[in-house]
């Protein structure tokens, strides 16, 4: 076990910090990227829509964040990776992970998703709603309009961002129905 954690252990951080292996823009980047790239990725889908003719291009590209949301996180992983690289050690190295409680961790894992998932969903759903809005029974059409319930997407899109979970949440099935009616048309 101590072979598996002593790469990203507090005592070998320290040593790669001590070498200059580890140096402070690197994770400042890493706290900001994201942002950044999704900014990055909805401009280049804006800047396609304009190259295209499309008189409000930005706009245009808001109904793709679901698909969006693939790239930067496919972006993050390789920037985590660069970092990691920089350091001195594998991306794996950074989960630590302990072949001999691999299958107690999963168990465990997935006991925690089913028993937290949905209390923190609805239950952080109700409050923030009810702290932000002032209520517990939010519309969605109404809070983003147009970006879940009138979006036109292809429907290849509309099938991805309905199975990758890259909206954040699995919509109720009224709710899916009607994004793929609105996006096969009527």
């Amino acid at each position: 076990m101590d072979g598996v954690l002593a790469p990203n252990s507090a005592l070998e951080i320290q040593k790669r910090i001590d070498l200059g292996r580890i140096k402070w823009a690197g994770p400042v980047l890493l706290t900001t990227a994201r942002t950044g790239l999704m900014l990055a990725v909805q401009a280049l889908v804006a800047t396609i829509y304009l190259i295209g003719g499309c008189p409000s291009a930005w706009r245009a590209q808001a109904p793709w964040w679901t698909v969006d949301a693939t790239l930067v996180d496919i972006g993050c992983l390789l920037l985590l990776r660069r970092q990691s690289r920089r350091e001195g050690i594998r991306l794996i190295d950074l989960f630590g992970v302990d072949r001999s409680r691999l299958g107690r961790d999963v168990l465990w894992g997935l006991l925690y998703l089913l028993a937290l998932f949905p209390t923190v969903v609805a239950g952080g759903s109700m409050v923030a709603g009810w702290l932000v809005y002032g209520t517990l029974h939010l519309n969605a059409a109404s809070l983003a309009p147009g970006l879940l319930s009138a979006r036109r997407l292809p429907p290849w899109a509309v099938c991805y961002s309905l199975s990758s979970g890259s909206s954040g949440h699995r919509p109720k099935k009224s709710f899916t129905r009607r994004i793929v009616r609105h996006a096969f048309g009527p």
